[in-house]
Order: structure tokens, then C-alpha cells, then sequence
């Protein structure tokens, strides 16, 4: 099997998927306890599963420009296979990393265990000559878990983990 027929197979599931998933949460408004809708979370990820399901599918169907570029000069789907797991240290690095931010979350909290966790889950995924930013790679890392953290808290009136800060 082809990754082509894989990739749309796989998007074809997950589609279904998010639609079965959206179709059987009760409707909004239906579910409020305290202000707050419960069933608004849940739809957000059948609605985000669904959007990216659409987008490997899209992915998978349509040609995209610039693909023989990235795969060195040709559009060969094996060279690209070779070109992605090329690195198999990068799979285990990262299942290291998951069960050390997993261990320390408690201990130091959301927004550090996220930042330590998205710098280091960057520069082991773009650890190429050349490929790495530093700077860009901190500004992401800082940015994103103390959004998700003050969207929590202010939104959602859900703290999370504080850790030793």
C-alpha cells in the first residue's frame, strides 16, 4: 500500500471520526453548570480533529508545488520516506523527553515543564546544521504554554499546575 492510499484512508477515519464525535455531544447550551458550557471543549476537537483530518486529505489528493524540492530534486514518495526517518534517534529522544515532562509536571508546573519541553522537543526535531533557531525557538516556547495558561485561567476559571513558581 501506497503512503498516498494510507494517508487518505487515514484522513477518511478520522474524518468520520470527528463527525461521529461532533453528532453525539449535546448541543450548546445543553450541558452549563456554573457558567460554564462542558460540552464546548470536547466540540473544539472534533471540529479541530475534522479541520485537520481535511487538510491530509487535501494533502493526499491534491499536488502540491515545491514538493520536489524538499525531497531533493525529485518526486519520489520512497526518497521522501527516507529523507523522514532518517533519524530514528529523534523517535526515541522524543519518547524520553514525553516521560521526563510527564515526571517533573507536578513539580514544576505547567509553564515551565512546557517551555523546557517545547525548546527541547524543537531543537530534536530540527536538529539539522542550520536548521535550528534558538531565539524564534524560545520566543514559541514562552509564548504558547503562558497563552494556554492564562486562557485557563481567565476563560475557563481553571488553574492549572502552578509548580514551583
Amino acid at each position: 500500500m501506497t503512503k498516498k492510499m494510507t494517508d487518505g484512508i487515514s484522513g477518511a477515519v478520522i474524518l468520520l471520526f470527528a463527525i461521529a464525535m461532533y453528532t453525539s455531544l449535546p448541543g450548546p447550551g445543553e450541558t452549563v453548570v456554573a457558567g460554564l458550557d462542558m460540552s464546548l471543549a470536547p466540540r473544539l476537537v472534533a471540529l479541530i480533529l475534522g479541520g485537520l483530518s481535511v487538510v491530509l486529505l487535501i494533502m493526499t489528493f491534491v499536488p502540491l508545488k515545491g514538493l520536489a524540492a524538499i525531497a531533493g530534486g525529485t518526486d519520489d514518495d520512497e526518497l521522501l520516506h527516507k529523507r523522514r526517518f532518517a533519524y530514528p534517534g529523534r523517535l526515541i529522544a522524543t519518547a524520553a523527553l514525553i516521560i521526563a515532562a510527564a515526571a517533573v509536571f507536578e513539580w514544576l508546573g505547567f509553564v515551565l515543564t512546557s517551555v523546557i519541553y517545547i525548546f527541547v522537543q524543537c531543537y530534536i526535531l530540527t536538529y539539522d546544521a542550520g536548521a535550528f533557531k534558538p531565539i524564534r525557538t524560545v520566543i514559541i516556547a514562552i509564548a504558547f504554554p503562558v497563552a494556554v495558561y492564562l486562557m485557563f485561567w481567565h476563560w475557563l476559571s481553571m488553574p492549572l499546575p502552578q509548580g514551583i513558581l
